[in-house]
């Protein structure tokens, strides 16, 4: 398998016994953490991209950062980085990347900002080609699958809801808004078709571990079709299948949950036994199998296998992965289903080859 490193540091492949010394990054700089948050291939399958959020410490500050870093699929050599932050303070209230999300194709990234200030910039040449003020910070960011909308989610709290906006990028006005009261919304999802969106959300008046509901949109009208009841303290990632029929959520804590999305029936509680967070799910692009990728506590010394690869039809356990990189916190699968690509907890992508995986 290839391992692709962050921005700045270097790019090797791993092998048996490999040393990787650390690199200078700049005498005013260390890094710090570095986690992406999203991964994805291009329709083509010769690029991936993923969207990097985390801190490096700059002369005794720690300082927020979020960059998207395009690599080439094959080589794992970097094709570009772009959303850099326009800029850097010292004072402790910088102008901080929050949350990240990459067009389908990768042709366009979004970036919400601490300031409620959403972005929209061009993949290939970083200009900004929009940017809008939020009424809140912005904690989550979706495109459609047609890459023409955007889903921006506002943090809410226990006395203000948080307000979803169902962006159109050719007009830059909403399509329609929704509130949902004493809530913060913790992930987003649409479906295939991009005739729905699932919106997981955490209610506020619920106790520590209460469940928390998963809500079914129309994407046309923001109309809910059916909220589903989900596992505590709202879910982390949400995946439709490819076909739009089966909706699966990770959880913090508990089982990885799926539902059909069309009666909002569960069908599925995949038993996730080992330490840590389940972050991230995805589909295979055939439906068949399904991929979820866990962030390991750090009470936890050992790093079991994060990476599970389950039968989505039966719920068997087909494959448990297991490496030396850093935990998961995003996945995603080639568009012919030969390879994962795996965002980190550290900054890095690696790209599993699954056909090198039988057997493990």
């Amino acid at each position: 398998m290839i391992r692709f490193l962050a921005p700045s540091l270097s790019i090797l492949p791993l092998a048996a016994g490999l040393q990787v010394p650390a690199q200078d990054v700049g005498a005013a700089r260390e890094k710090h953490v570095q986690r992406v948050l999203s991964v994805r291939f291009s329709p083509d399958g010769r690029l991936i991209a993923g969207a990097v959020c985390g801190k490096e410490r700059v002369r005794g500050w720690y300082v927020e950062s979020g960059r998207v870093q395009v690599w080439d699929a094959a080589t794992g050599n970097p094709v570009r980085a772009l959303a850099r932050p326009a800029a850097e303070t010292l004072s402790g209230t910088g102008n901080w990347t929050r949350a990240i999300a990459v067009a389908p194709g990768g042709k366009a990234v979004a970036i919400g900002r601490d300031d409620r200030t959403v972005q929209l910039r061009d993949r290939e040449t970083d200009a900004e080609l929009a940017a809008w003020q939020g009424p809140a910070e912005v904690d989550v960011l979706a495109f459609s699958p047609d890459g023409k909308a955007l889903a921006c989610a506002y943090r809410g709290n226990s006395e203000r809801g948080a307000e979803l906006s169902f962006l159109d990028l050719a007009t830059r006005k909403p399509r329609w808004r929704e509130t949902i009261p004493r809530s913060s919304i913790t992930a987003i999802a649409f479906s295939p078709d991009g005739a729905r969106v699932a919106v997981a959300s955490l209610e506020h008046t619920h106790a520590r571990g209460g469940p928390s509901p998963v809500a079914i949109l129309d994407a046309k009208t923001g109309r809910e079709e059916r909220t589903v009841r989900g596992g505590p303290e709202g879910a982390r990632a949400l995946a439709f299948s490819p076909d739009a029929t089966t909706l699966a959520a990770a959880y913090a804590v508990g089982p990885v949950l799926s539902w059909d999305a069309r009666t909002g029936v569960q069908t599925r509680a995949l038993p996730v036994r080992s330490p840590g967070r389940v972050a991230a799910v995805a589909f295979s692009p055939d439906g068949a199998t399904l991929a979820t990728a866990s962030l390991r506590d750090r009470i936890q010394v050992e790093r079991p296998g994060n990476l599970r690869l389950w039968d989505a039809h039966t719920g068997e356990l087909r494959r448990e992965l297991t490496t030396d990189a850093d935990p998961a916190s995003s996945a995603a699968f080639s568009p012919d289903a030969t390879s994962l690509a795996i965002g980190r907890d550290d900054g890095t992508v690696t790209r599993i080859r699954l056909a090198d995986e039988q057997g493990r």
